[in-house]
């Protein structure tokens, strides 16, 4: 289903997975947490998401007060994976303010000359086994629909598209807009990314048949 022009334009969706407590482990990098008072540490941030996001322009001054007064999420944390002394990748993970048994990431980013090694769907699980240290059993991630390579990796990570609930829609948007209207647009979005979903397990169903024959 493509985007129905500019009605979608900028809007974002969610996806949900239910998580447990599981170990984690990587060889080949190490995990360093990002220090919020570290000068270095924002401007080392904002390098790697600046490069990863192509609308993305944060200043350290706007960084900083973004990953410590997010408005979705409290008890921010934020890991770099490190490769020797080079920070190469990030993820910023909390719990969502009105709920704390439900976690949240936010700018996951990866330098562009690391991509296509697995790293993103590595920082995924990192931040899975921190907020079930947490007692977290739901993260539910806000993802912006033109972001076709995010949906690949959350859905190949065991990732969902949520379940519409026009109570839900107006609860996160309360005020903003006109109710019925609110909801329309939500139940679009959800219509979109359950599209998006399967035609991902489709085409991952294609590719699983055509290496074994």
């Amino acid at each position: 289903m493509e985007l129905p022009g500019a009605a979608l334009k900028g809007k974002t969706t969610y996806l949900q997975k239910r998580i447990t407590a599981s170990p984690f482990s990587m060889r080949q990098y190490t995990v360093k947490q990002m220090d919020y008072d570290s000068d270095r540490d924002i401007e080392v941030w904002c390098n790697i998401v600046n490069q990863a996001y192509d609308d993305s322009e944060y200043s350290p001054a706007h960084a900083k007060g973004f990953l410590t007064d997010h408005p979705f999420c409290t008890g921010t944390s934020t890991a770099f994976f490190m490769d020797g002394d080079t920070a190469f990748a990030t993820i910023s993970y909390g719990k969502v303010k009105t709920d704390a048994k439900t976690g949240s990431f936010f700018r996951i980013a990866v330098l562009p000359s690391y991509r296509n090694r697995g790293v993103g769907r590595m920082l995924l699980g990192y931040a899975e086994s921190e907020m079930a240290k947490q007692d977290v059993g739901i993260i539910e991630e806000s993802i912006a629909l033109k972001r076709d390579a995010s949906f690949s990796m959350h859905f190949g990570c065991g990732y969902k598209p949520e379940i519409f609930s026009a109570q839900r829609a107006i609860k996160r948007s309360p005020g903003k807009e006109i109710v019925l209207t609110l909801c329309g647009y939500n139940l679009l979005i959800n219509i979109v990314t359950w599209t998006k979903y399967h035609r991902y397990k489709k085409d991952r169903k294609k590719a699983v048949a055509k290496n074994t024959q």
